[in-house]
């Protein structure tokens, strides 16, 4: 009789070493889930800046585009106020 309550209360240990496994293992499998959320997150945020940074070029290279063309029109209106009207 003293062996059964010897492994009944062995099997109870076991019972509850194997629940604080399981809670920490649900402990690990939320802390994964989050840093995988937390991942997924930081990637849609490196995608963003990376759209902004691509559209920044994009609108700087716009930019100096206009400046050259801005640069041209004030070159040629220069060379037009050499020229005078003749009748």
């Amino acid at each position: 009789m003293y062996a059964e309550i010897s492994a009944a209360i062995q099997s109870v240990k076991t019972v509850a070493e194997l629940a604080k496994s399981a809670n920490s293992l649900a402990n690990y499998n939320e802390l994964i889930a989050a840093v995988s959320e937390v991942n997924a997150k930081l990637m849609d945020a490196t995608a963003v800046a990376l759209e902004s940074q691509e559209r920044q070029s994009s609108l700087l290279a716009k930019i100096a585009g206009l400046e050259r063309e801005i640069e041209l029109m004030k070159a040629r209106q220069v060379r037009s106020e050499r020229y005078a009207l003749h009748r």
